[in-house]
């Protein structure tokens, strides 16, 4: 991968700016080739924007570049060894004034040090010089200093908006034709097929991906399919990984240890057995694919699922035997312009300017060629930008739009490249580092930016903190569409790269920089950079050699068959910055890991790892380190509490074995993210509770084994409440949940809970395994006024539930296995009497009860309560009685859940739900008076006998163990389309057309039918008339037969 130039010298002037305002200059005795290297690098400096625009179409000048990035990666590597050797001679100091205090030092006594680092920069200095002296042609005359080709704004001139990445569907334009069509032919029985294959064909950036989208969340699609799984197969998949992501995205198991072809088949077909399924392969490359993995797995489903592809190739469709092709076709330009228009909607008044620039809008939208993904791009640009013909006519006219075809490949728009160009440099840095990732890749957020800020990307910005800075380029790019949300993800926490912008992210890294197989390793650059071997299925580490020795960047992750580390290995990269080793099978590091002296970035996540070297306190520079997943992890090096840049360390200590943290983590001064604090023991030398005091940078903090603290005074001793910048905490009870717990551990916990007071600046709050009478009187006290994410887990001795009415910012809450509770009344909306003194809940959107194996009642609901719940599920509480009067107030409520809801009698005079699905509530009589009720799935609820006022209900999911007659309600409901029907032999057989629920049957415009077993099945659609079944009849085997009428 390429540094993008002037963003990284840009970035080191600044470094060494800093460095020269101390002694450095007098110390090394190098006062004249400081300030020549100085000088070289600021005239250098001059030129880089425009060759850096030039090198997509000069070979000379991209050679230039190439030998001048080689020179400055070792003019970085050199500032890193200065600073550790400072860093070093500094704590020599301190230690020698401590022992003698009218003892001085030179930082640099040693004198092989001092030659050695003046000899490194003469070097690197007089390469800079012959650098300078051998400019190519187009940059030999004065440097422009700024781009005309697109109306640039300086970095955090963009326009403020009030917008949020993640793209609507109200984004998408012109596929609501498509979708309908391609909803109906999925959903529409064939003659008893067993797996039919619909393609959506299109080239690069045209929609496909997001028109199945479209059809994959689909309320019909997902009513009519038992089984959805996306997979994103891409150009680089092989069999395995597709395998593995079928299983993953089916059943949410991870199945990254398992690397048998018949291993995984098996998973698969386990997935979707006797289920009728919709599998969507999204990007397919290979058609060879469905003969070779998918088609004797898929094979156990039920009759008429459903494969989705979308693929650039129709041979690649042909090849797999598709039923169906939809070709996508080019968006005419007023819809195009529709698109552009879009992001623009939520300020009207820049809306209005906007619509005067319609004819320039136009010829922009023409230029884009009907691509929808062009559009976005260049929508990217002109949202920062003020909306005046000056700036809209300078980027029509922008000269990268006639780029020459042999400059970019084939199926990169020049729209794209604009919309790269269009980025401040050290944007650009980031977005082409997003390459050195496998195609489809989904990046986890905090992962990504922890990773810029590794590698240097991301240039301090005054007082505030880098992780903010890193956090804005993240958004921008967002915001320009280079990146996309990850839609099964919640917002804000990941992210992709479409394939057609990777393949411009990967043009500009230069390709030689970036490997996908250890085979391949050495070849190519004469020094590479950053090496990926990502998903692979490597079986060891690459060889080392004098090409990849000066590697800064190694991606070994989803390689389970990689056993060890060498020490031999990590011997020869000590110019390391970011090293990932998650999914591998690695279960020790060796000493030589601390030897990574420049290493910021290091997980370890979901490896079989039992420890850490002590070694590891010498990686003096480390920012980050993770080791979550890692189940055999028992304990942490002494040595990590010496990492003074620490700023991340996650080991999330619920699903390790760590027994407790190491003395003096307290000294982690940078610590904003602090996953898996463990309390320890009195016996393991006492309370740690104190060490948290001076983390006041924390923005992130788990703690568990919270009953090991002595009392409220220990626990006050964290000092939570003074942590303004904390945004996410979980507080963990890991033993003694609520069995035999004697009266004073009780009351120790309660006093402990109470002395752990977190600060008004909380977002998300987690308390699980609490063991006291009562949840802490700061719940109720403290003003959590920015509280957003709730989660009360296995608090099984509280009787009742605080006021959690009172956050006014709360989205989302949870309510788990609170096992003791009987009674949900006013106080859980208002507090103490019921007094109602605000509305309760004004902004919740989501809330989920479960496990609630006590509750019996629920009231206190008033009108004005939950003005923006949306949905609300109640699963395995099956002693209550009723839903709350009131509820029927929560207008914007859409979504019911209630399974396992035993003694609940009704459900009834909810005018807004649309979605109800109600699962073994075995004493449910009556559902009734739901007018906007569109979707009901009902399963193994036997009592049900009034269903009125459900007018608007037009699709049924109806399935019972023990079900052998359909129901007498189930003729009632008029407006029902469609029946989706899983029951015993018995009653299929009665809902054929001579069984005795035909007249049921008949009159319902479509019916899918099938046994439990999901052998035999009934396919029944009205008008035209088609009735199939392969049910045997009068003793002959099983066939299927048609109605004459069949079409």
């Amino acid at each position: 991968m390429a540094m993008v130039l002037d963003a990284f010298v840009s970035f080191f002037v600044e470094r060494l700016c800093v460095l020269m305002e101390g002694e450095l200059k007098r110390l090394l005795g190098v006062e004249d080739d400081l300030d020549n290297l100085m000088s070289n690098l600021q005239l250098l400096g001059a030129f880089l924007r425009d060759a850096e625009r030039m090198k997509i179409t000069d070979e000379a000048v991209r050679l230039w570049l190439s030998k001048l990035r080689e020179v400055m990666y070792d003019a970085d590597d050199l500032i890193d060894d200065y600073m550790l050797e400072a860093d070093k001679q500094r704590q020599r100091q301190r230690r020698k004034q401590q022992q003698q205090p009218s003892c001085s030092l030179s930082w640099f006594s040693c004198i092989p040090f001092r030659h050695e680092i003046g000899k490194r920069i003469a070097e690197i200095n007089g390469k800079l010089g012959e650098i300078a002296q051998t400019k190519p042609a187009p940059l030999q005359q004065e440097p422009k200093g700024v781009r005309h080709d697109v109306d640039a704004q300086p970095w955090g001139s963009r326009l403020d908006r009030e917008t949020s990445w993640m793209i609507n569907e109200a984004d998408v334009v012109g596929f609501d034709l498509e979708s309908k069509d391609m909803t109906d032919r999925l959903t529409r029985g064939s003659s008893g097929d067993q797996c039919l294959i619909y393609a959506i064909v299109g080239m690069g950036g045209i929609g496909k991906t997001t028109l199945a989208q479209k059809v994959y969340n689909d309320a019909r699609i997902e009513s009519h399919f038992e089984v959805r799984i996306w997979v994103c197969v891409s150009h680089e998949v092989n069999g395995i990984d597709l395998l593995k992501a079928v299983i993953e995205s089916g059943s949410g198991g991870d199945c990254s240890t398992i690397l048998t072809k018949a291993r995984l088949e098996t998973g698969v077909a386990e997935i979707v057995r006797n289920k009728r399924f919709l599998l969507v392969l999204d990007d397919v490359w290979d058609g060879r694919i469905w003969e070779a993995y998918l088609k004797w797995p898929l094979q156990s489903g039920a009759i008429n699922s459903r494969v989705l592809i979308t693929t650039r190739n129709e041979d690649v469709a042909g090849r797999m035997g598709r039923f169906f092709s939809h070709n996508m076709k080019l968006l005419p330009n007023d819809e195009g312009w529709r698109m552009l228009c879009k992001a623009f909607e939520g300020d009207k008044l820049t809306l209005a300017r906007v619509q005067m620039l319609r004819p320039i809008g136009m010829e922009i939208v023409n230029k884009c060629k009907g691509l929808p993904l062009a559009i976005k791009a260049i929508r990217g640009v002109l949202i920062g930008k003020d909306p005046s013909e000056a700036t809209w006519r300078g980027v029509l006219q922008s000269q990268l739009w006639n780029l020459p075809e042999k400059d970019l490949p084939k199926e990169i728009m020049p729209a794209l490249y604009l919309s790269y160009e269009d980025l401040p440099s050290h944007l650009k840095q980031c977005f082409i580092y997003c390459s050195l990732f496998p195609e489809d890749y989904k990046f986890h957020k905090l992962n990504l930016v922890q990773m810029w800020v590794a590698e240097g990307f991301v240039k301090p910005d005054g007082g505030r903190a880098i992780e903010d800075i890193a956090d804005d380029y993240y958004k921008e790019l967002m915001d320009r569409n280079l990146l996309q949300a990850v839609s099964d993800y919640f917002e804000d926490w990941g992210c992709k790269m479409h394939d057609v912008v990777r393949e411009l992210a990967l043009h500009l890294s230069q390709h030689k920089y970036i490997y996908r197989g250890a085979q391949h390793a050495d070849a190519g650059a004469a020094r590479l950079r950053h090496l990926t071997i990502v998903g692979n299925n490597a079986s060891t580490v690459p060889e080392i050699n004098n090409r990849n020795e000066c590697l800064r960047t190694l991606l070994l992750s989803k390689n389970p068959s990689i056993k060890n580390v060498p020490s031999d290995f990590l011997d020869r990269l000590r110019r390391l910055r970011v090293l990932d080793l998650t999914y591998t099978g690695i279960e020790s590091l060796t000493d030589s890991v601390g030897n990574l002296i420049h290493l910021r970035f290091m997980n370890v996540s979901y490896t079989k790892l039992t420890g850490l070297p002590e070694s590891i306190q010498h990686l003096r520079n480390l920012q980050t380190l993770k080791a979550n997943g890692c189940k055999f992890l028992h304990r942490l090096p002494n040595g990590v509490v010496h990492l003074l840049s620490l700023t991340h360390l996650t080991v999330g200590a619920t699903d390790t074995q760590l027994e407790q943290m190491p003395t003096g983590i307290g000294e982690l001064r940078k610590l904003h993210t602090l996953y898996g604090f463990v309390v320890n023991e009195e016996s393991q030398g006492g309370n740690n509770m104190k060490e948290l005091e001076h983390l006041t940078q924390l923005r992130r903090l788990t703690m568990h084994r919270l009953e090991a603290v002595a009392g409220e005074a220990k626990a006050e001793a964290a000092v939570l409440k003074n942590k303004s910048n904390l945004k996410y905490l979980r507080l963990s009870c890991t033993k003694a949940r609520g069995n035999q717990l004697e009266d004073p551990a009780i009351q120790k916990i309660e006093e402990v809970f109470k002395g752990l007071l977190p600060p008004s600046s909380l977002e998300s709050l987690h308390i699980e395994g609490f063991f006291g009478h009562q949840f802490p009187d700061w719940i109720t006290r403290a003003a959590l006024n920015e509280l957003r994410w709730l989660r009360l887990e296995d608090c099984k001795l509280c009787k009742q539930l605080p006021p959690l009415g009172r956050f006014h910012q709360l989205r989302v809450l949870h309510i788990w296995s609170v096992t003791s509770v009987t009674t949900i009344g006013p106080e859980f909306f208002s507090g103490r009497h019921g007094t109602h003194r605000a509305q309760a809940f004004p902004l919740l959107e989501e809330l989920y009860f479960r496990g609630m194996s006590n509750w019996k009642r629920w009231s206190g609901l008033q009108d004005g309560s939950f003005p923006f719940l949306k949905k609300l599920h109640i699963v395995r509480c099956p002693r209550l009685r009723s839903l709350p009067d009131g509820l029927q107030h929560a207008t914007s409520l859409k979504q019911l859940v209630i399974e396992g809801a035993e003694k609940l009698i009704s459900v009834q005079n909810l005018p807004s739900i649309i979605d109800l699905k109600i699962t073994n509530n075995q004493n449910l009589e009556v559902v009734s008076n739901l007018p906007e009720l569109k979707v009901m799935d009902i399963s193994n609820c036997p009592s049900i006998k009034e269903t009125k006022c459900l007018d608007g209900l037009g699709h049924l999911r109806l399935s019972g163990d023990k079900m052998d007659t359909l129901p007498i309600w189930l003729a009632q409901i008029t407006s029902l389309q469609r029946l989706d029907l899983t029951c015993g032999i018995v009653l299929l057989k009665r809902c054929s057309t001579d069984g005795k629920d035909w007249p049921i049957v008949h009159p319902i415009p479509r019916v899918e039918a099938r046994s439990n077993d999901g052998s035999n099945y009934i396919s029944y659609v009205k008008s035209p008339l088609c009735f199939e079944s392969n049910l045997a009849g009068n003793g002959d085997s099983p066939s299927v037969s048609h109605s004459p009428y069949c079409t």
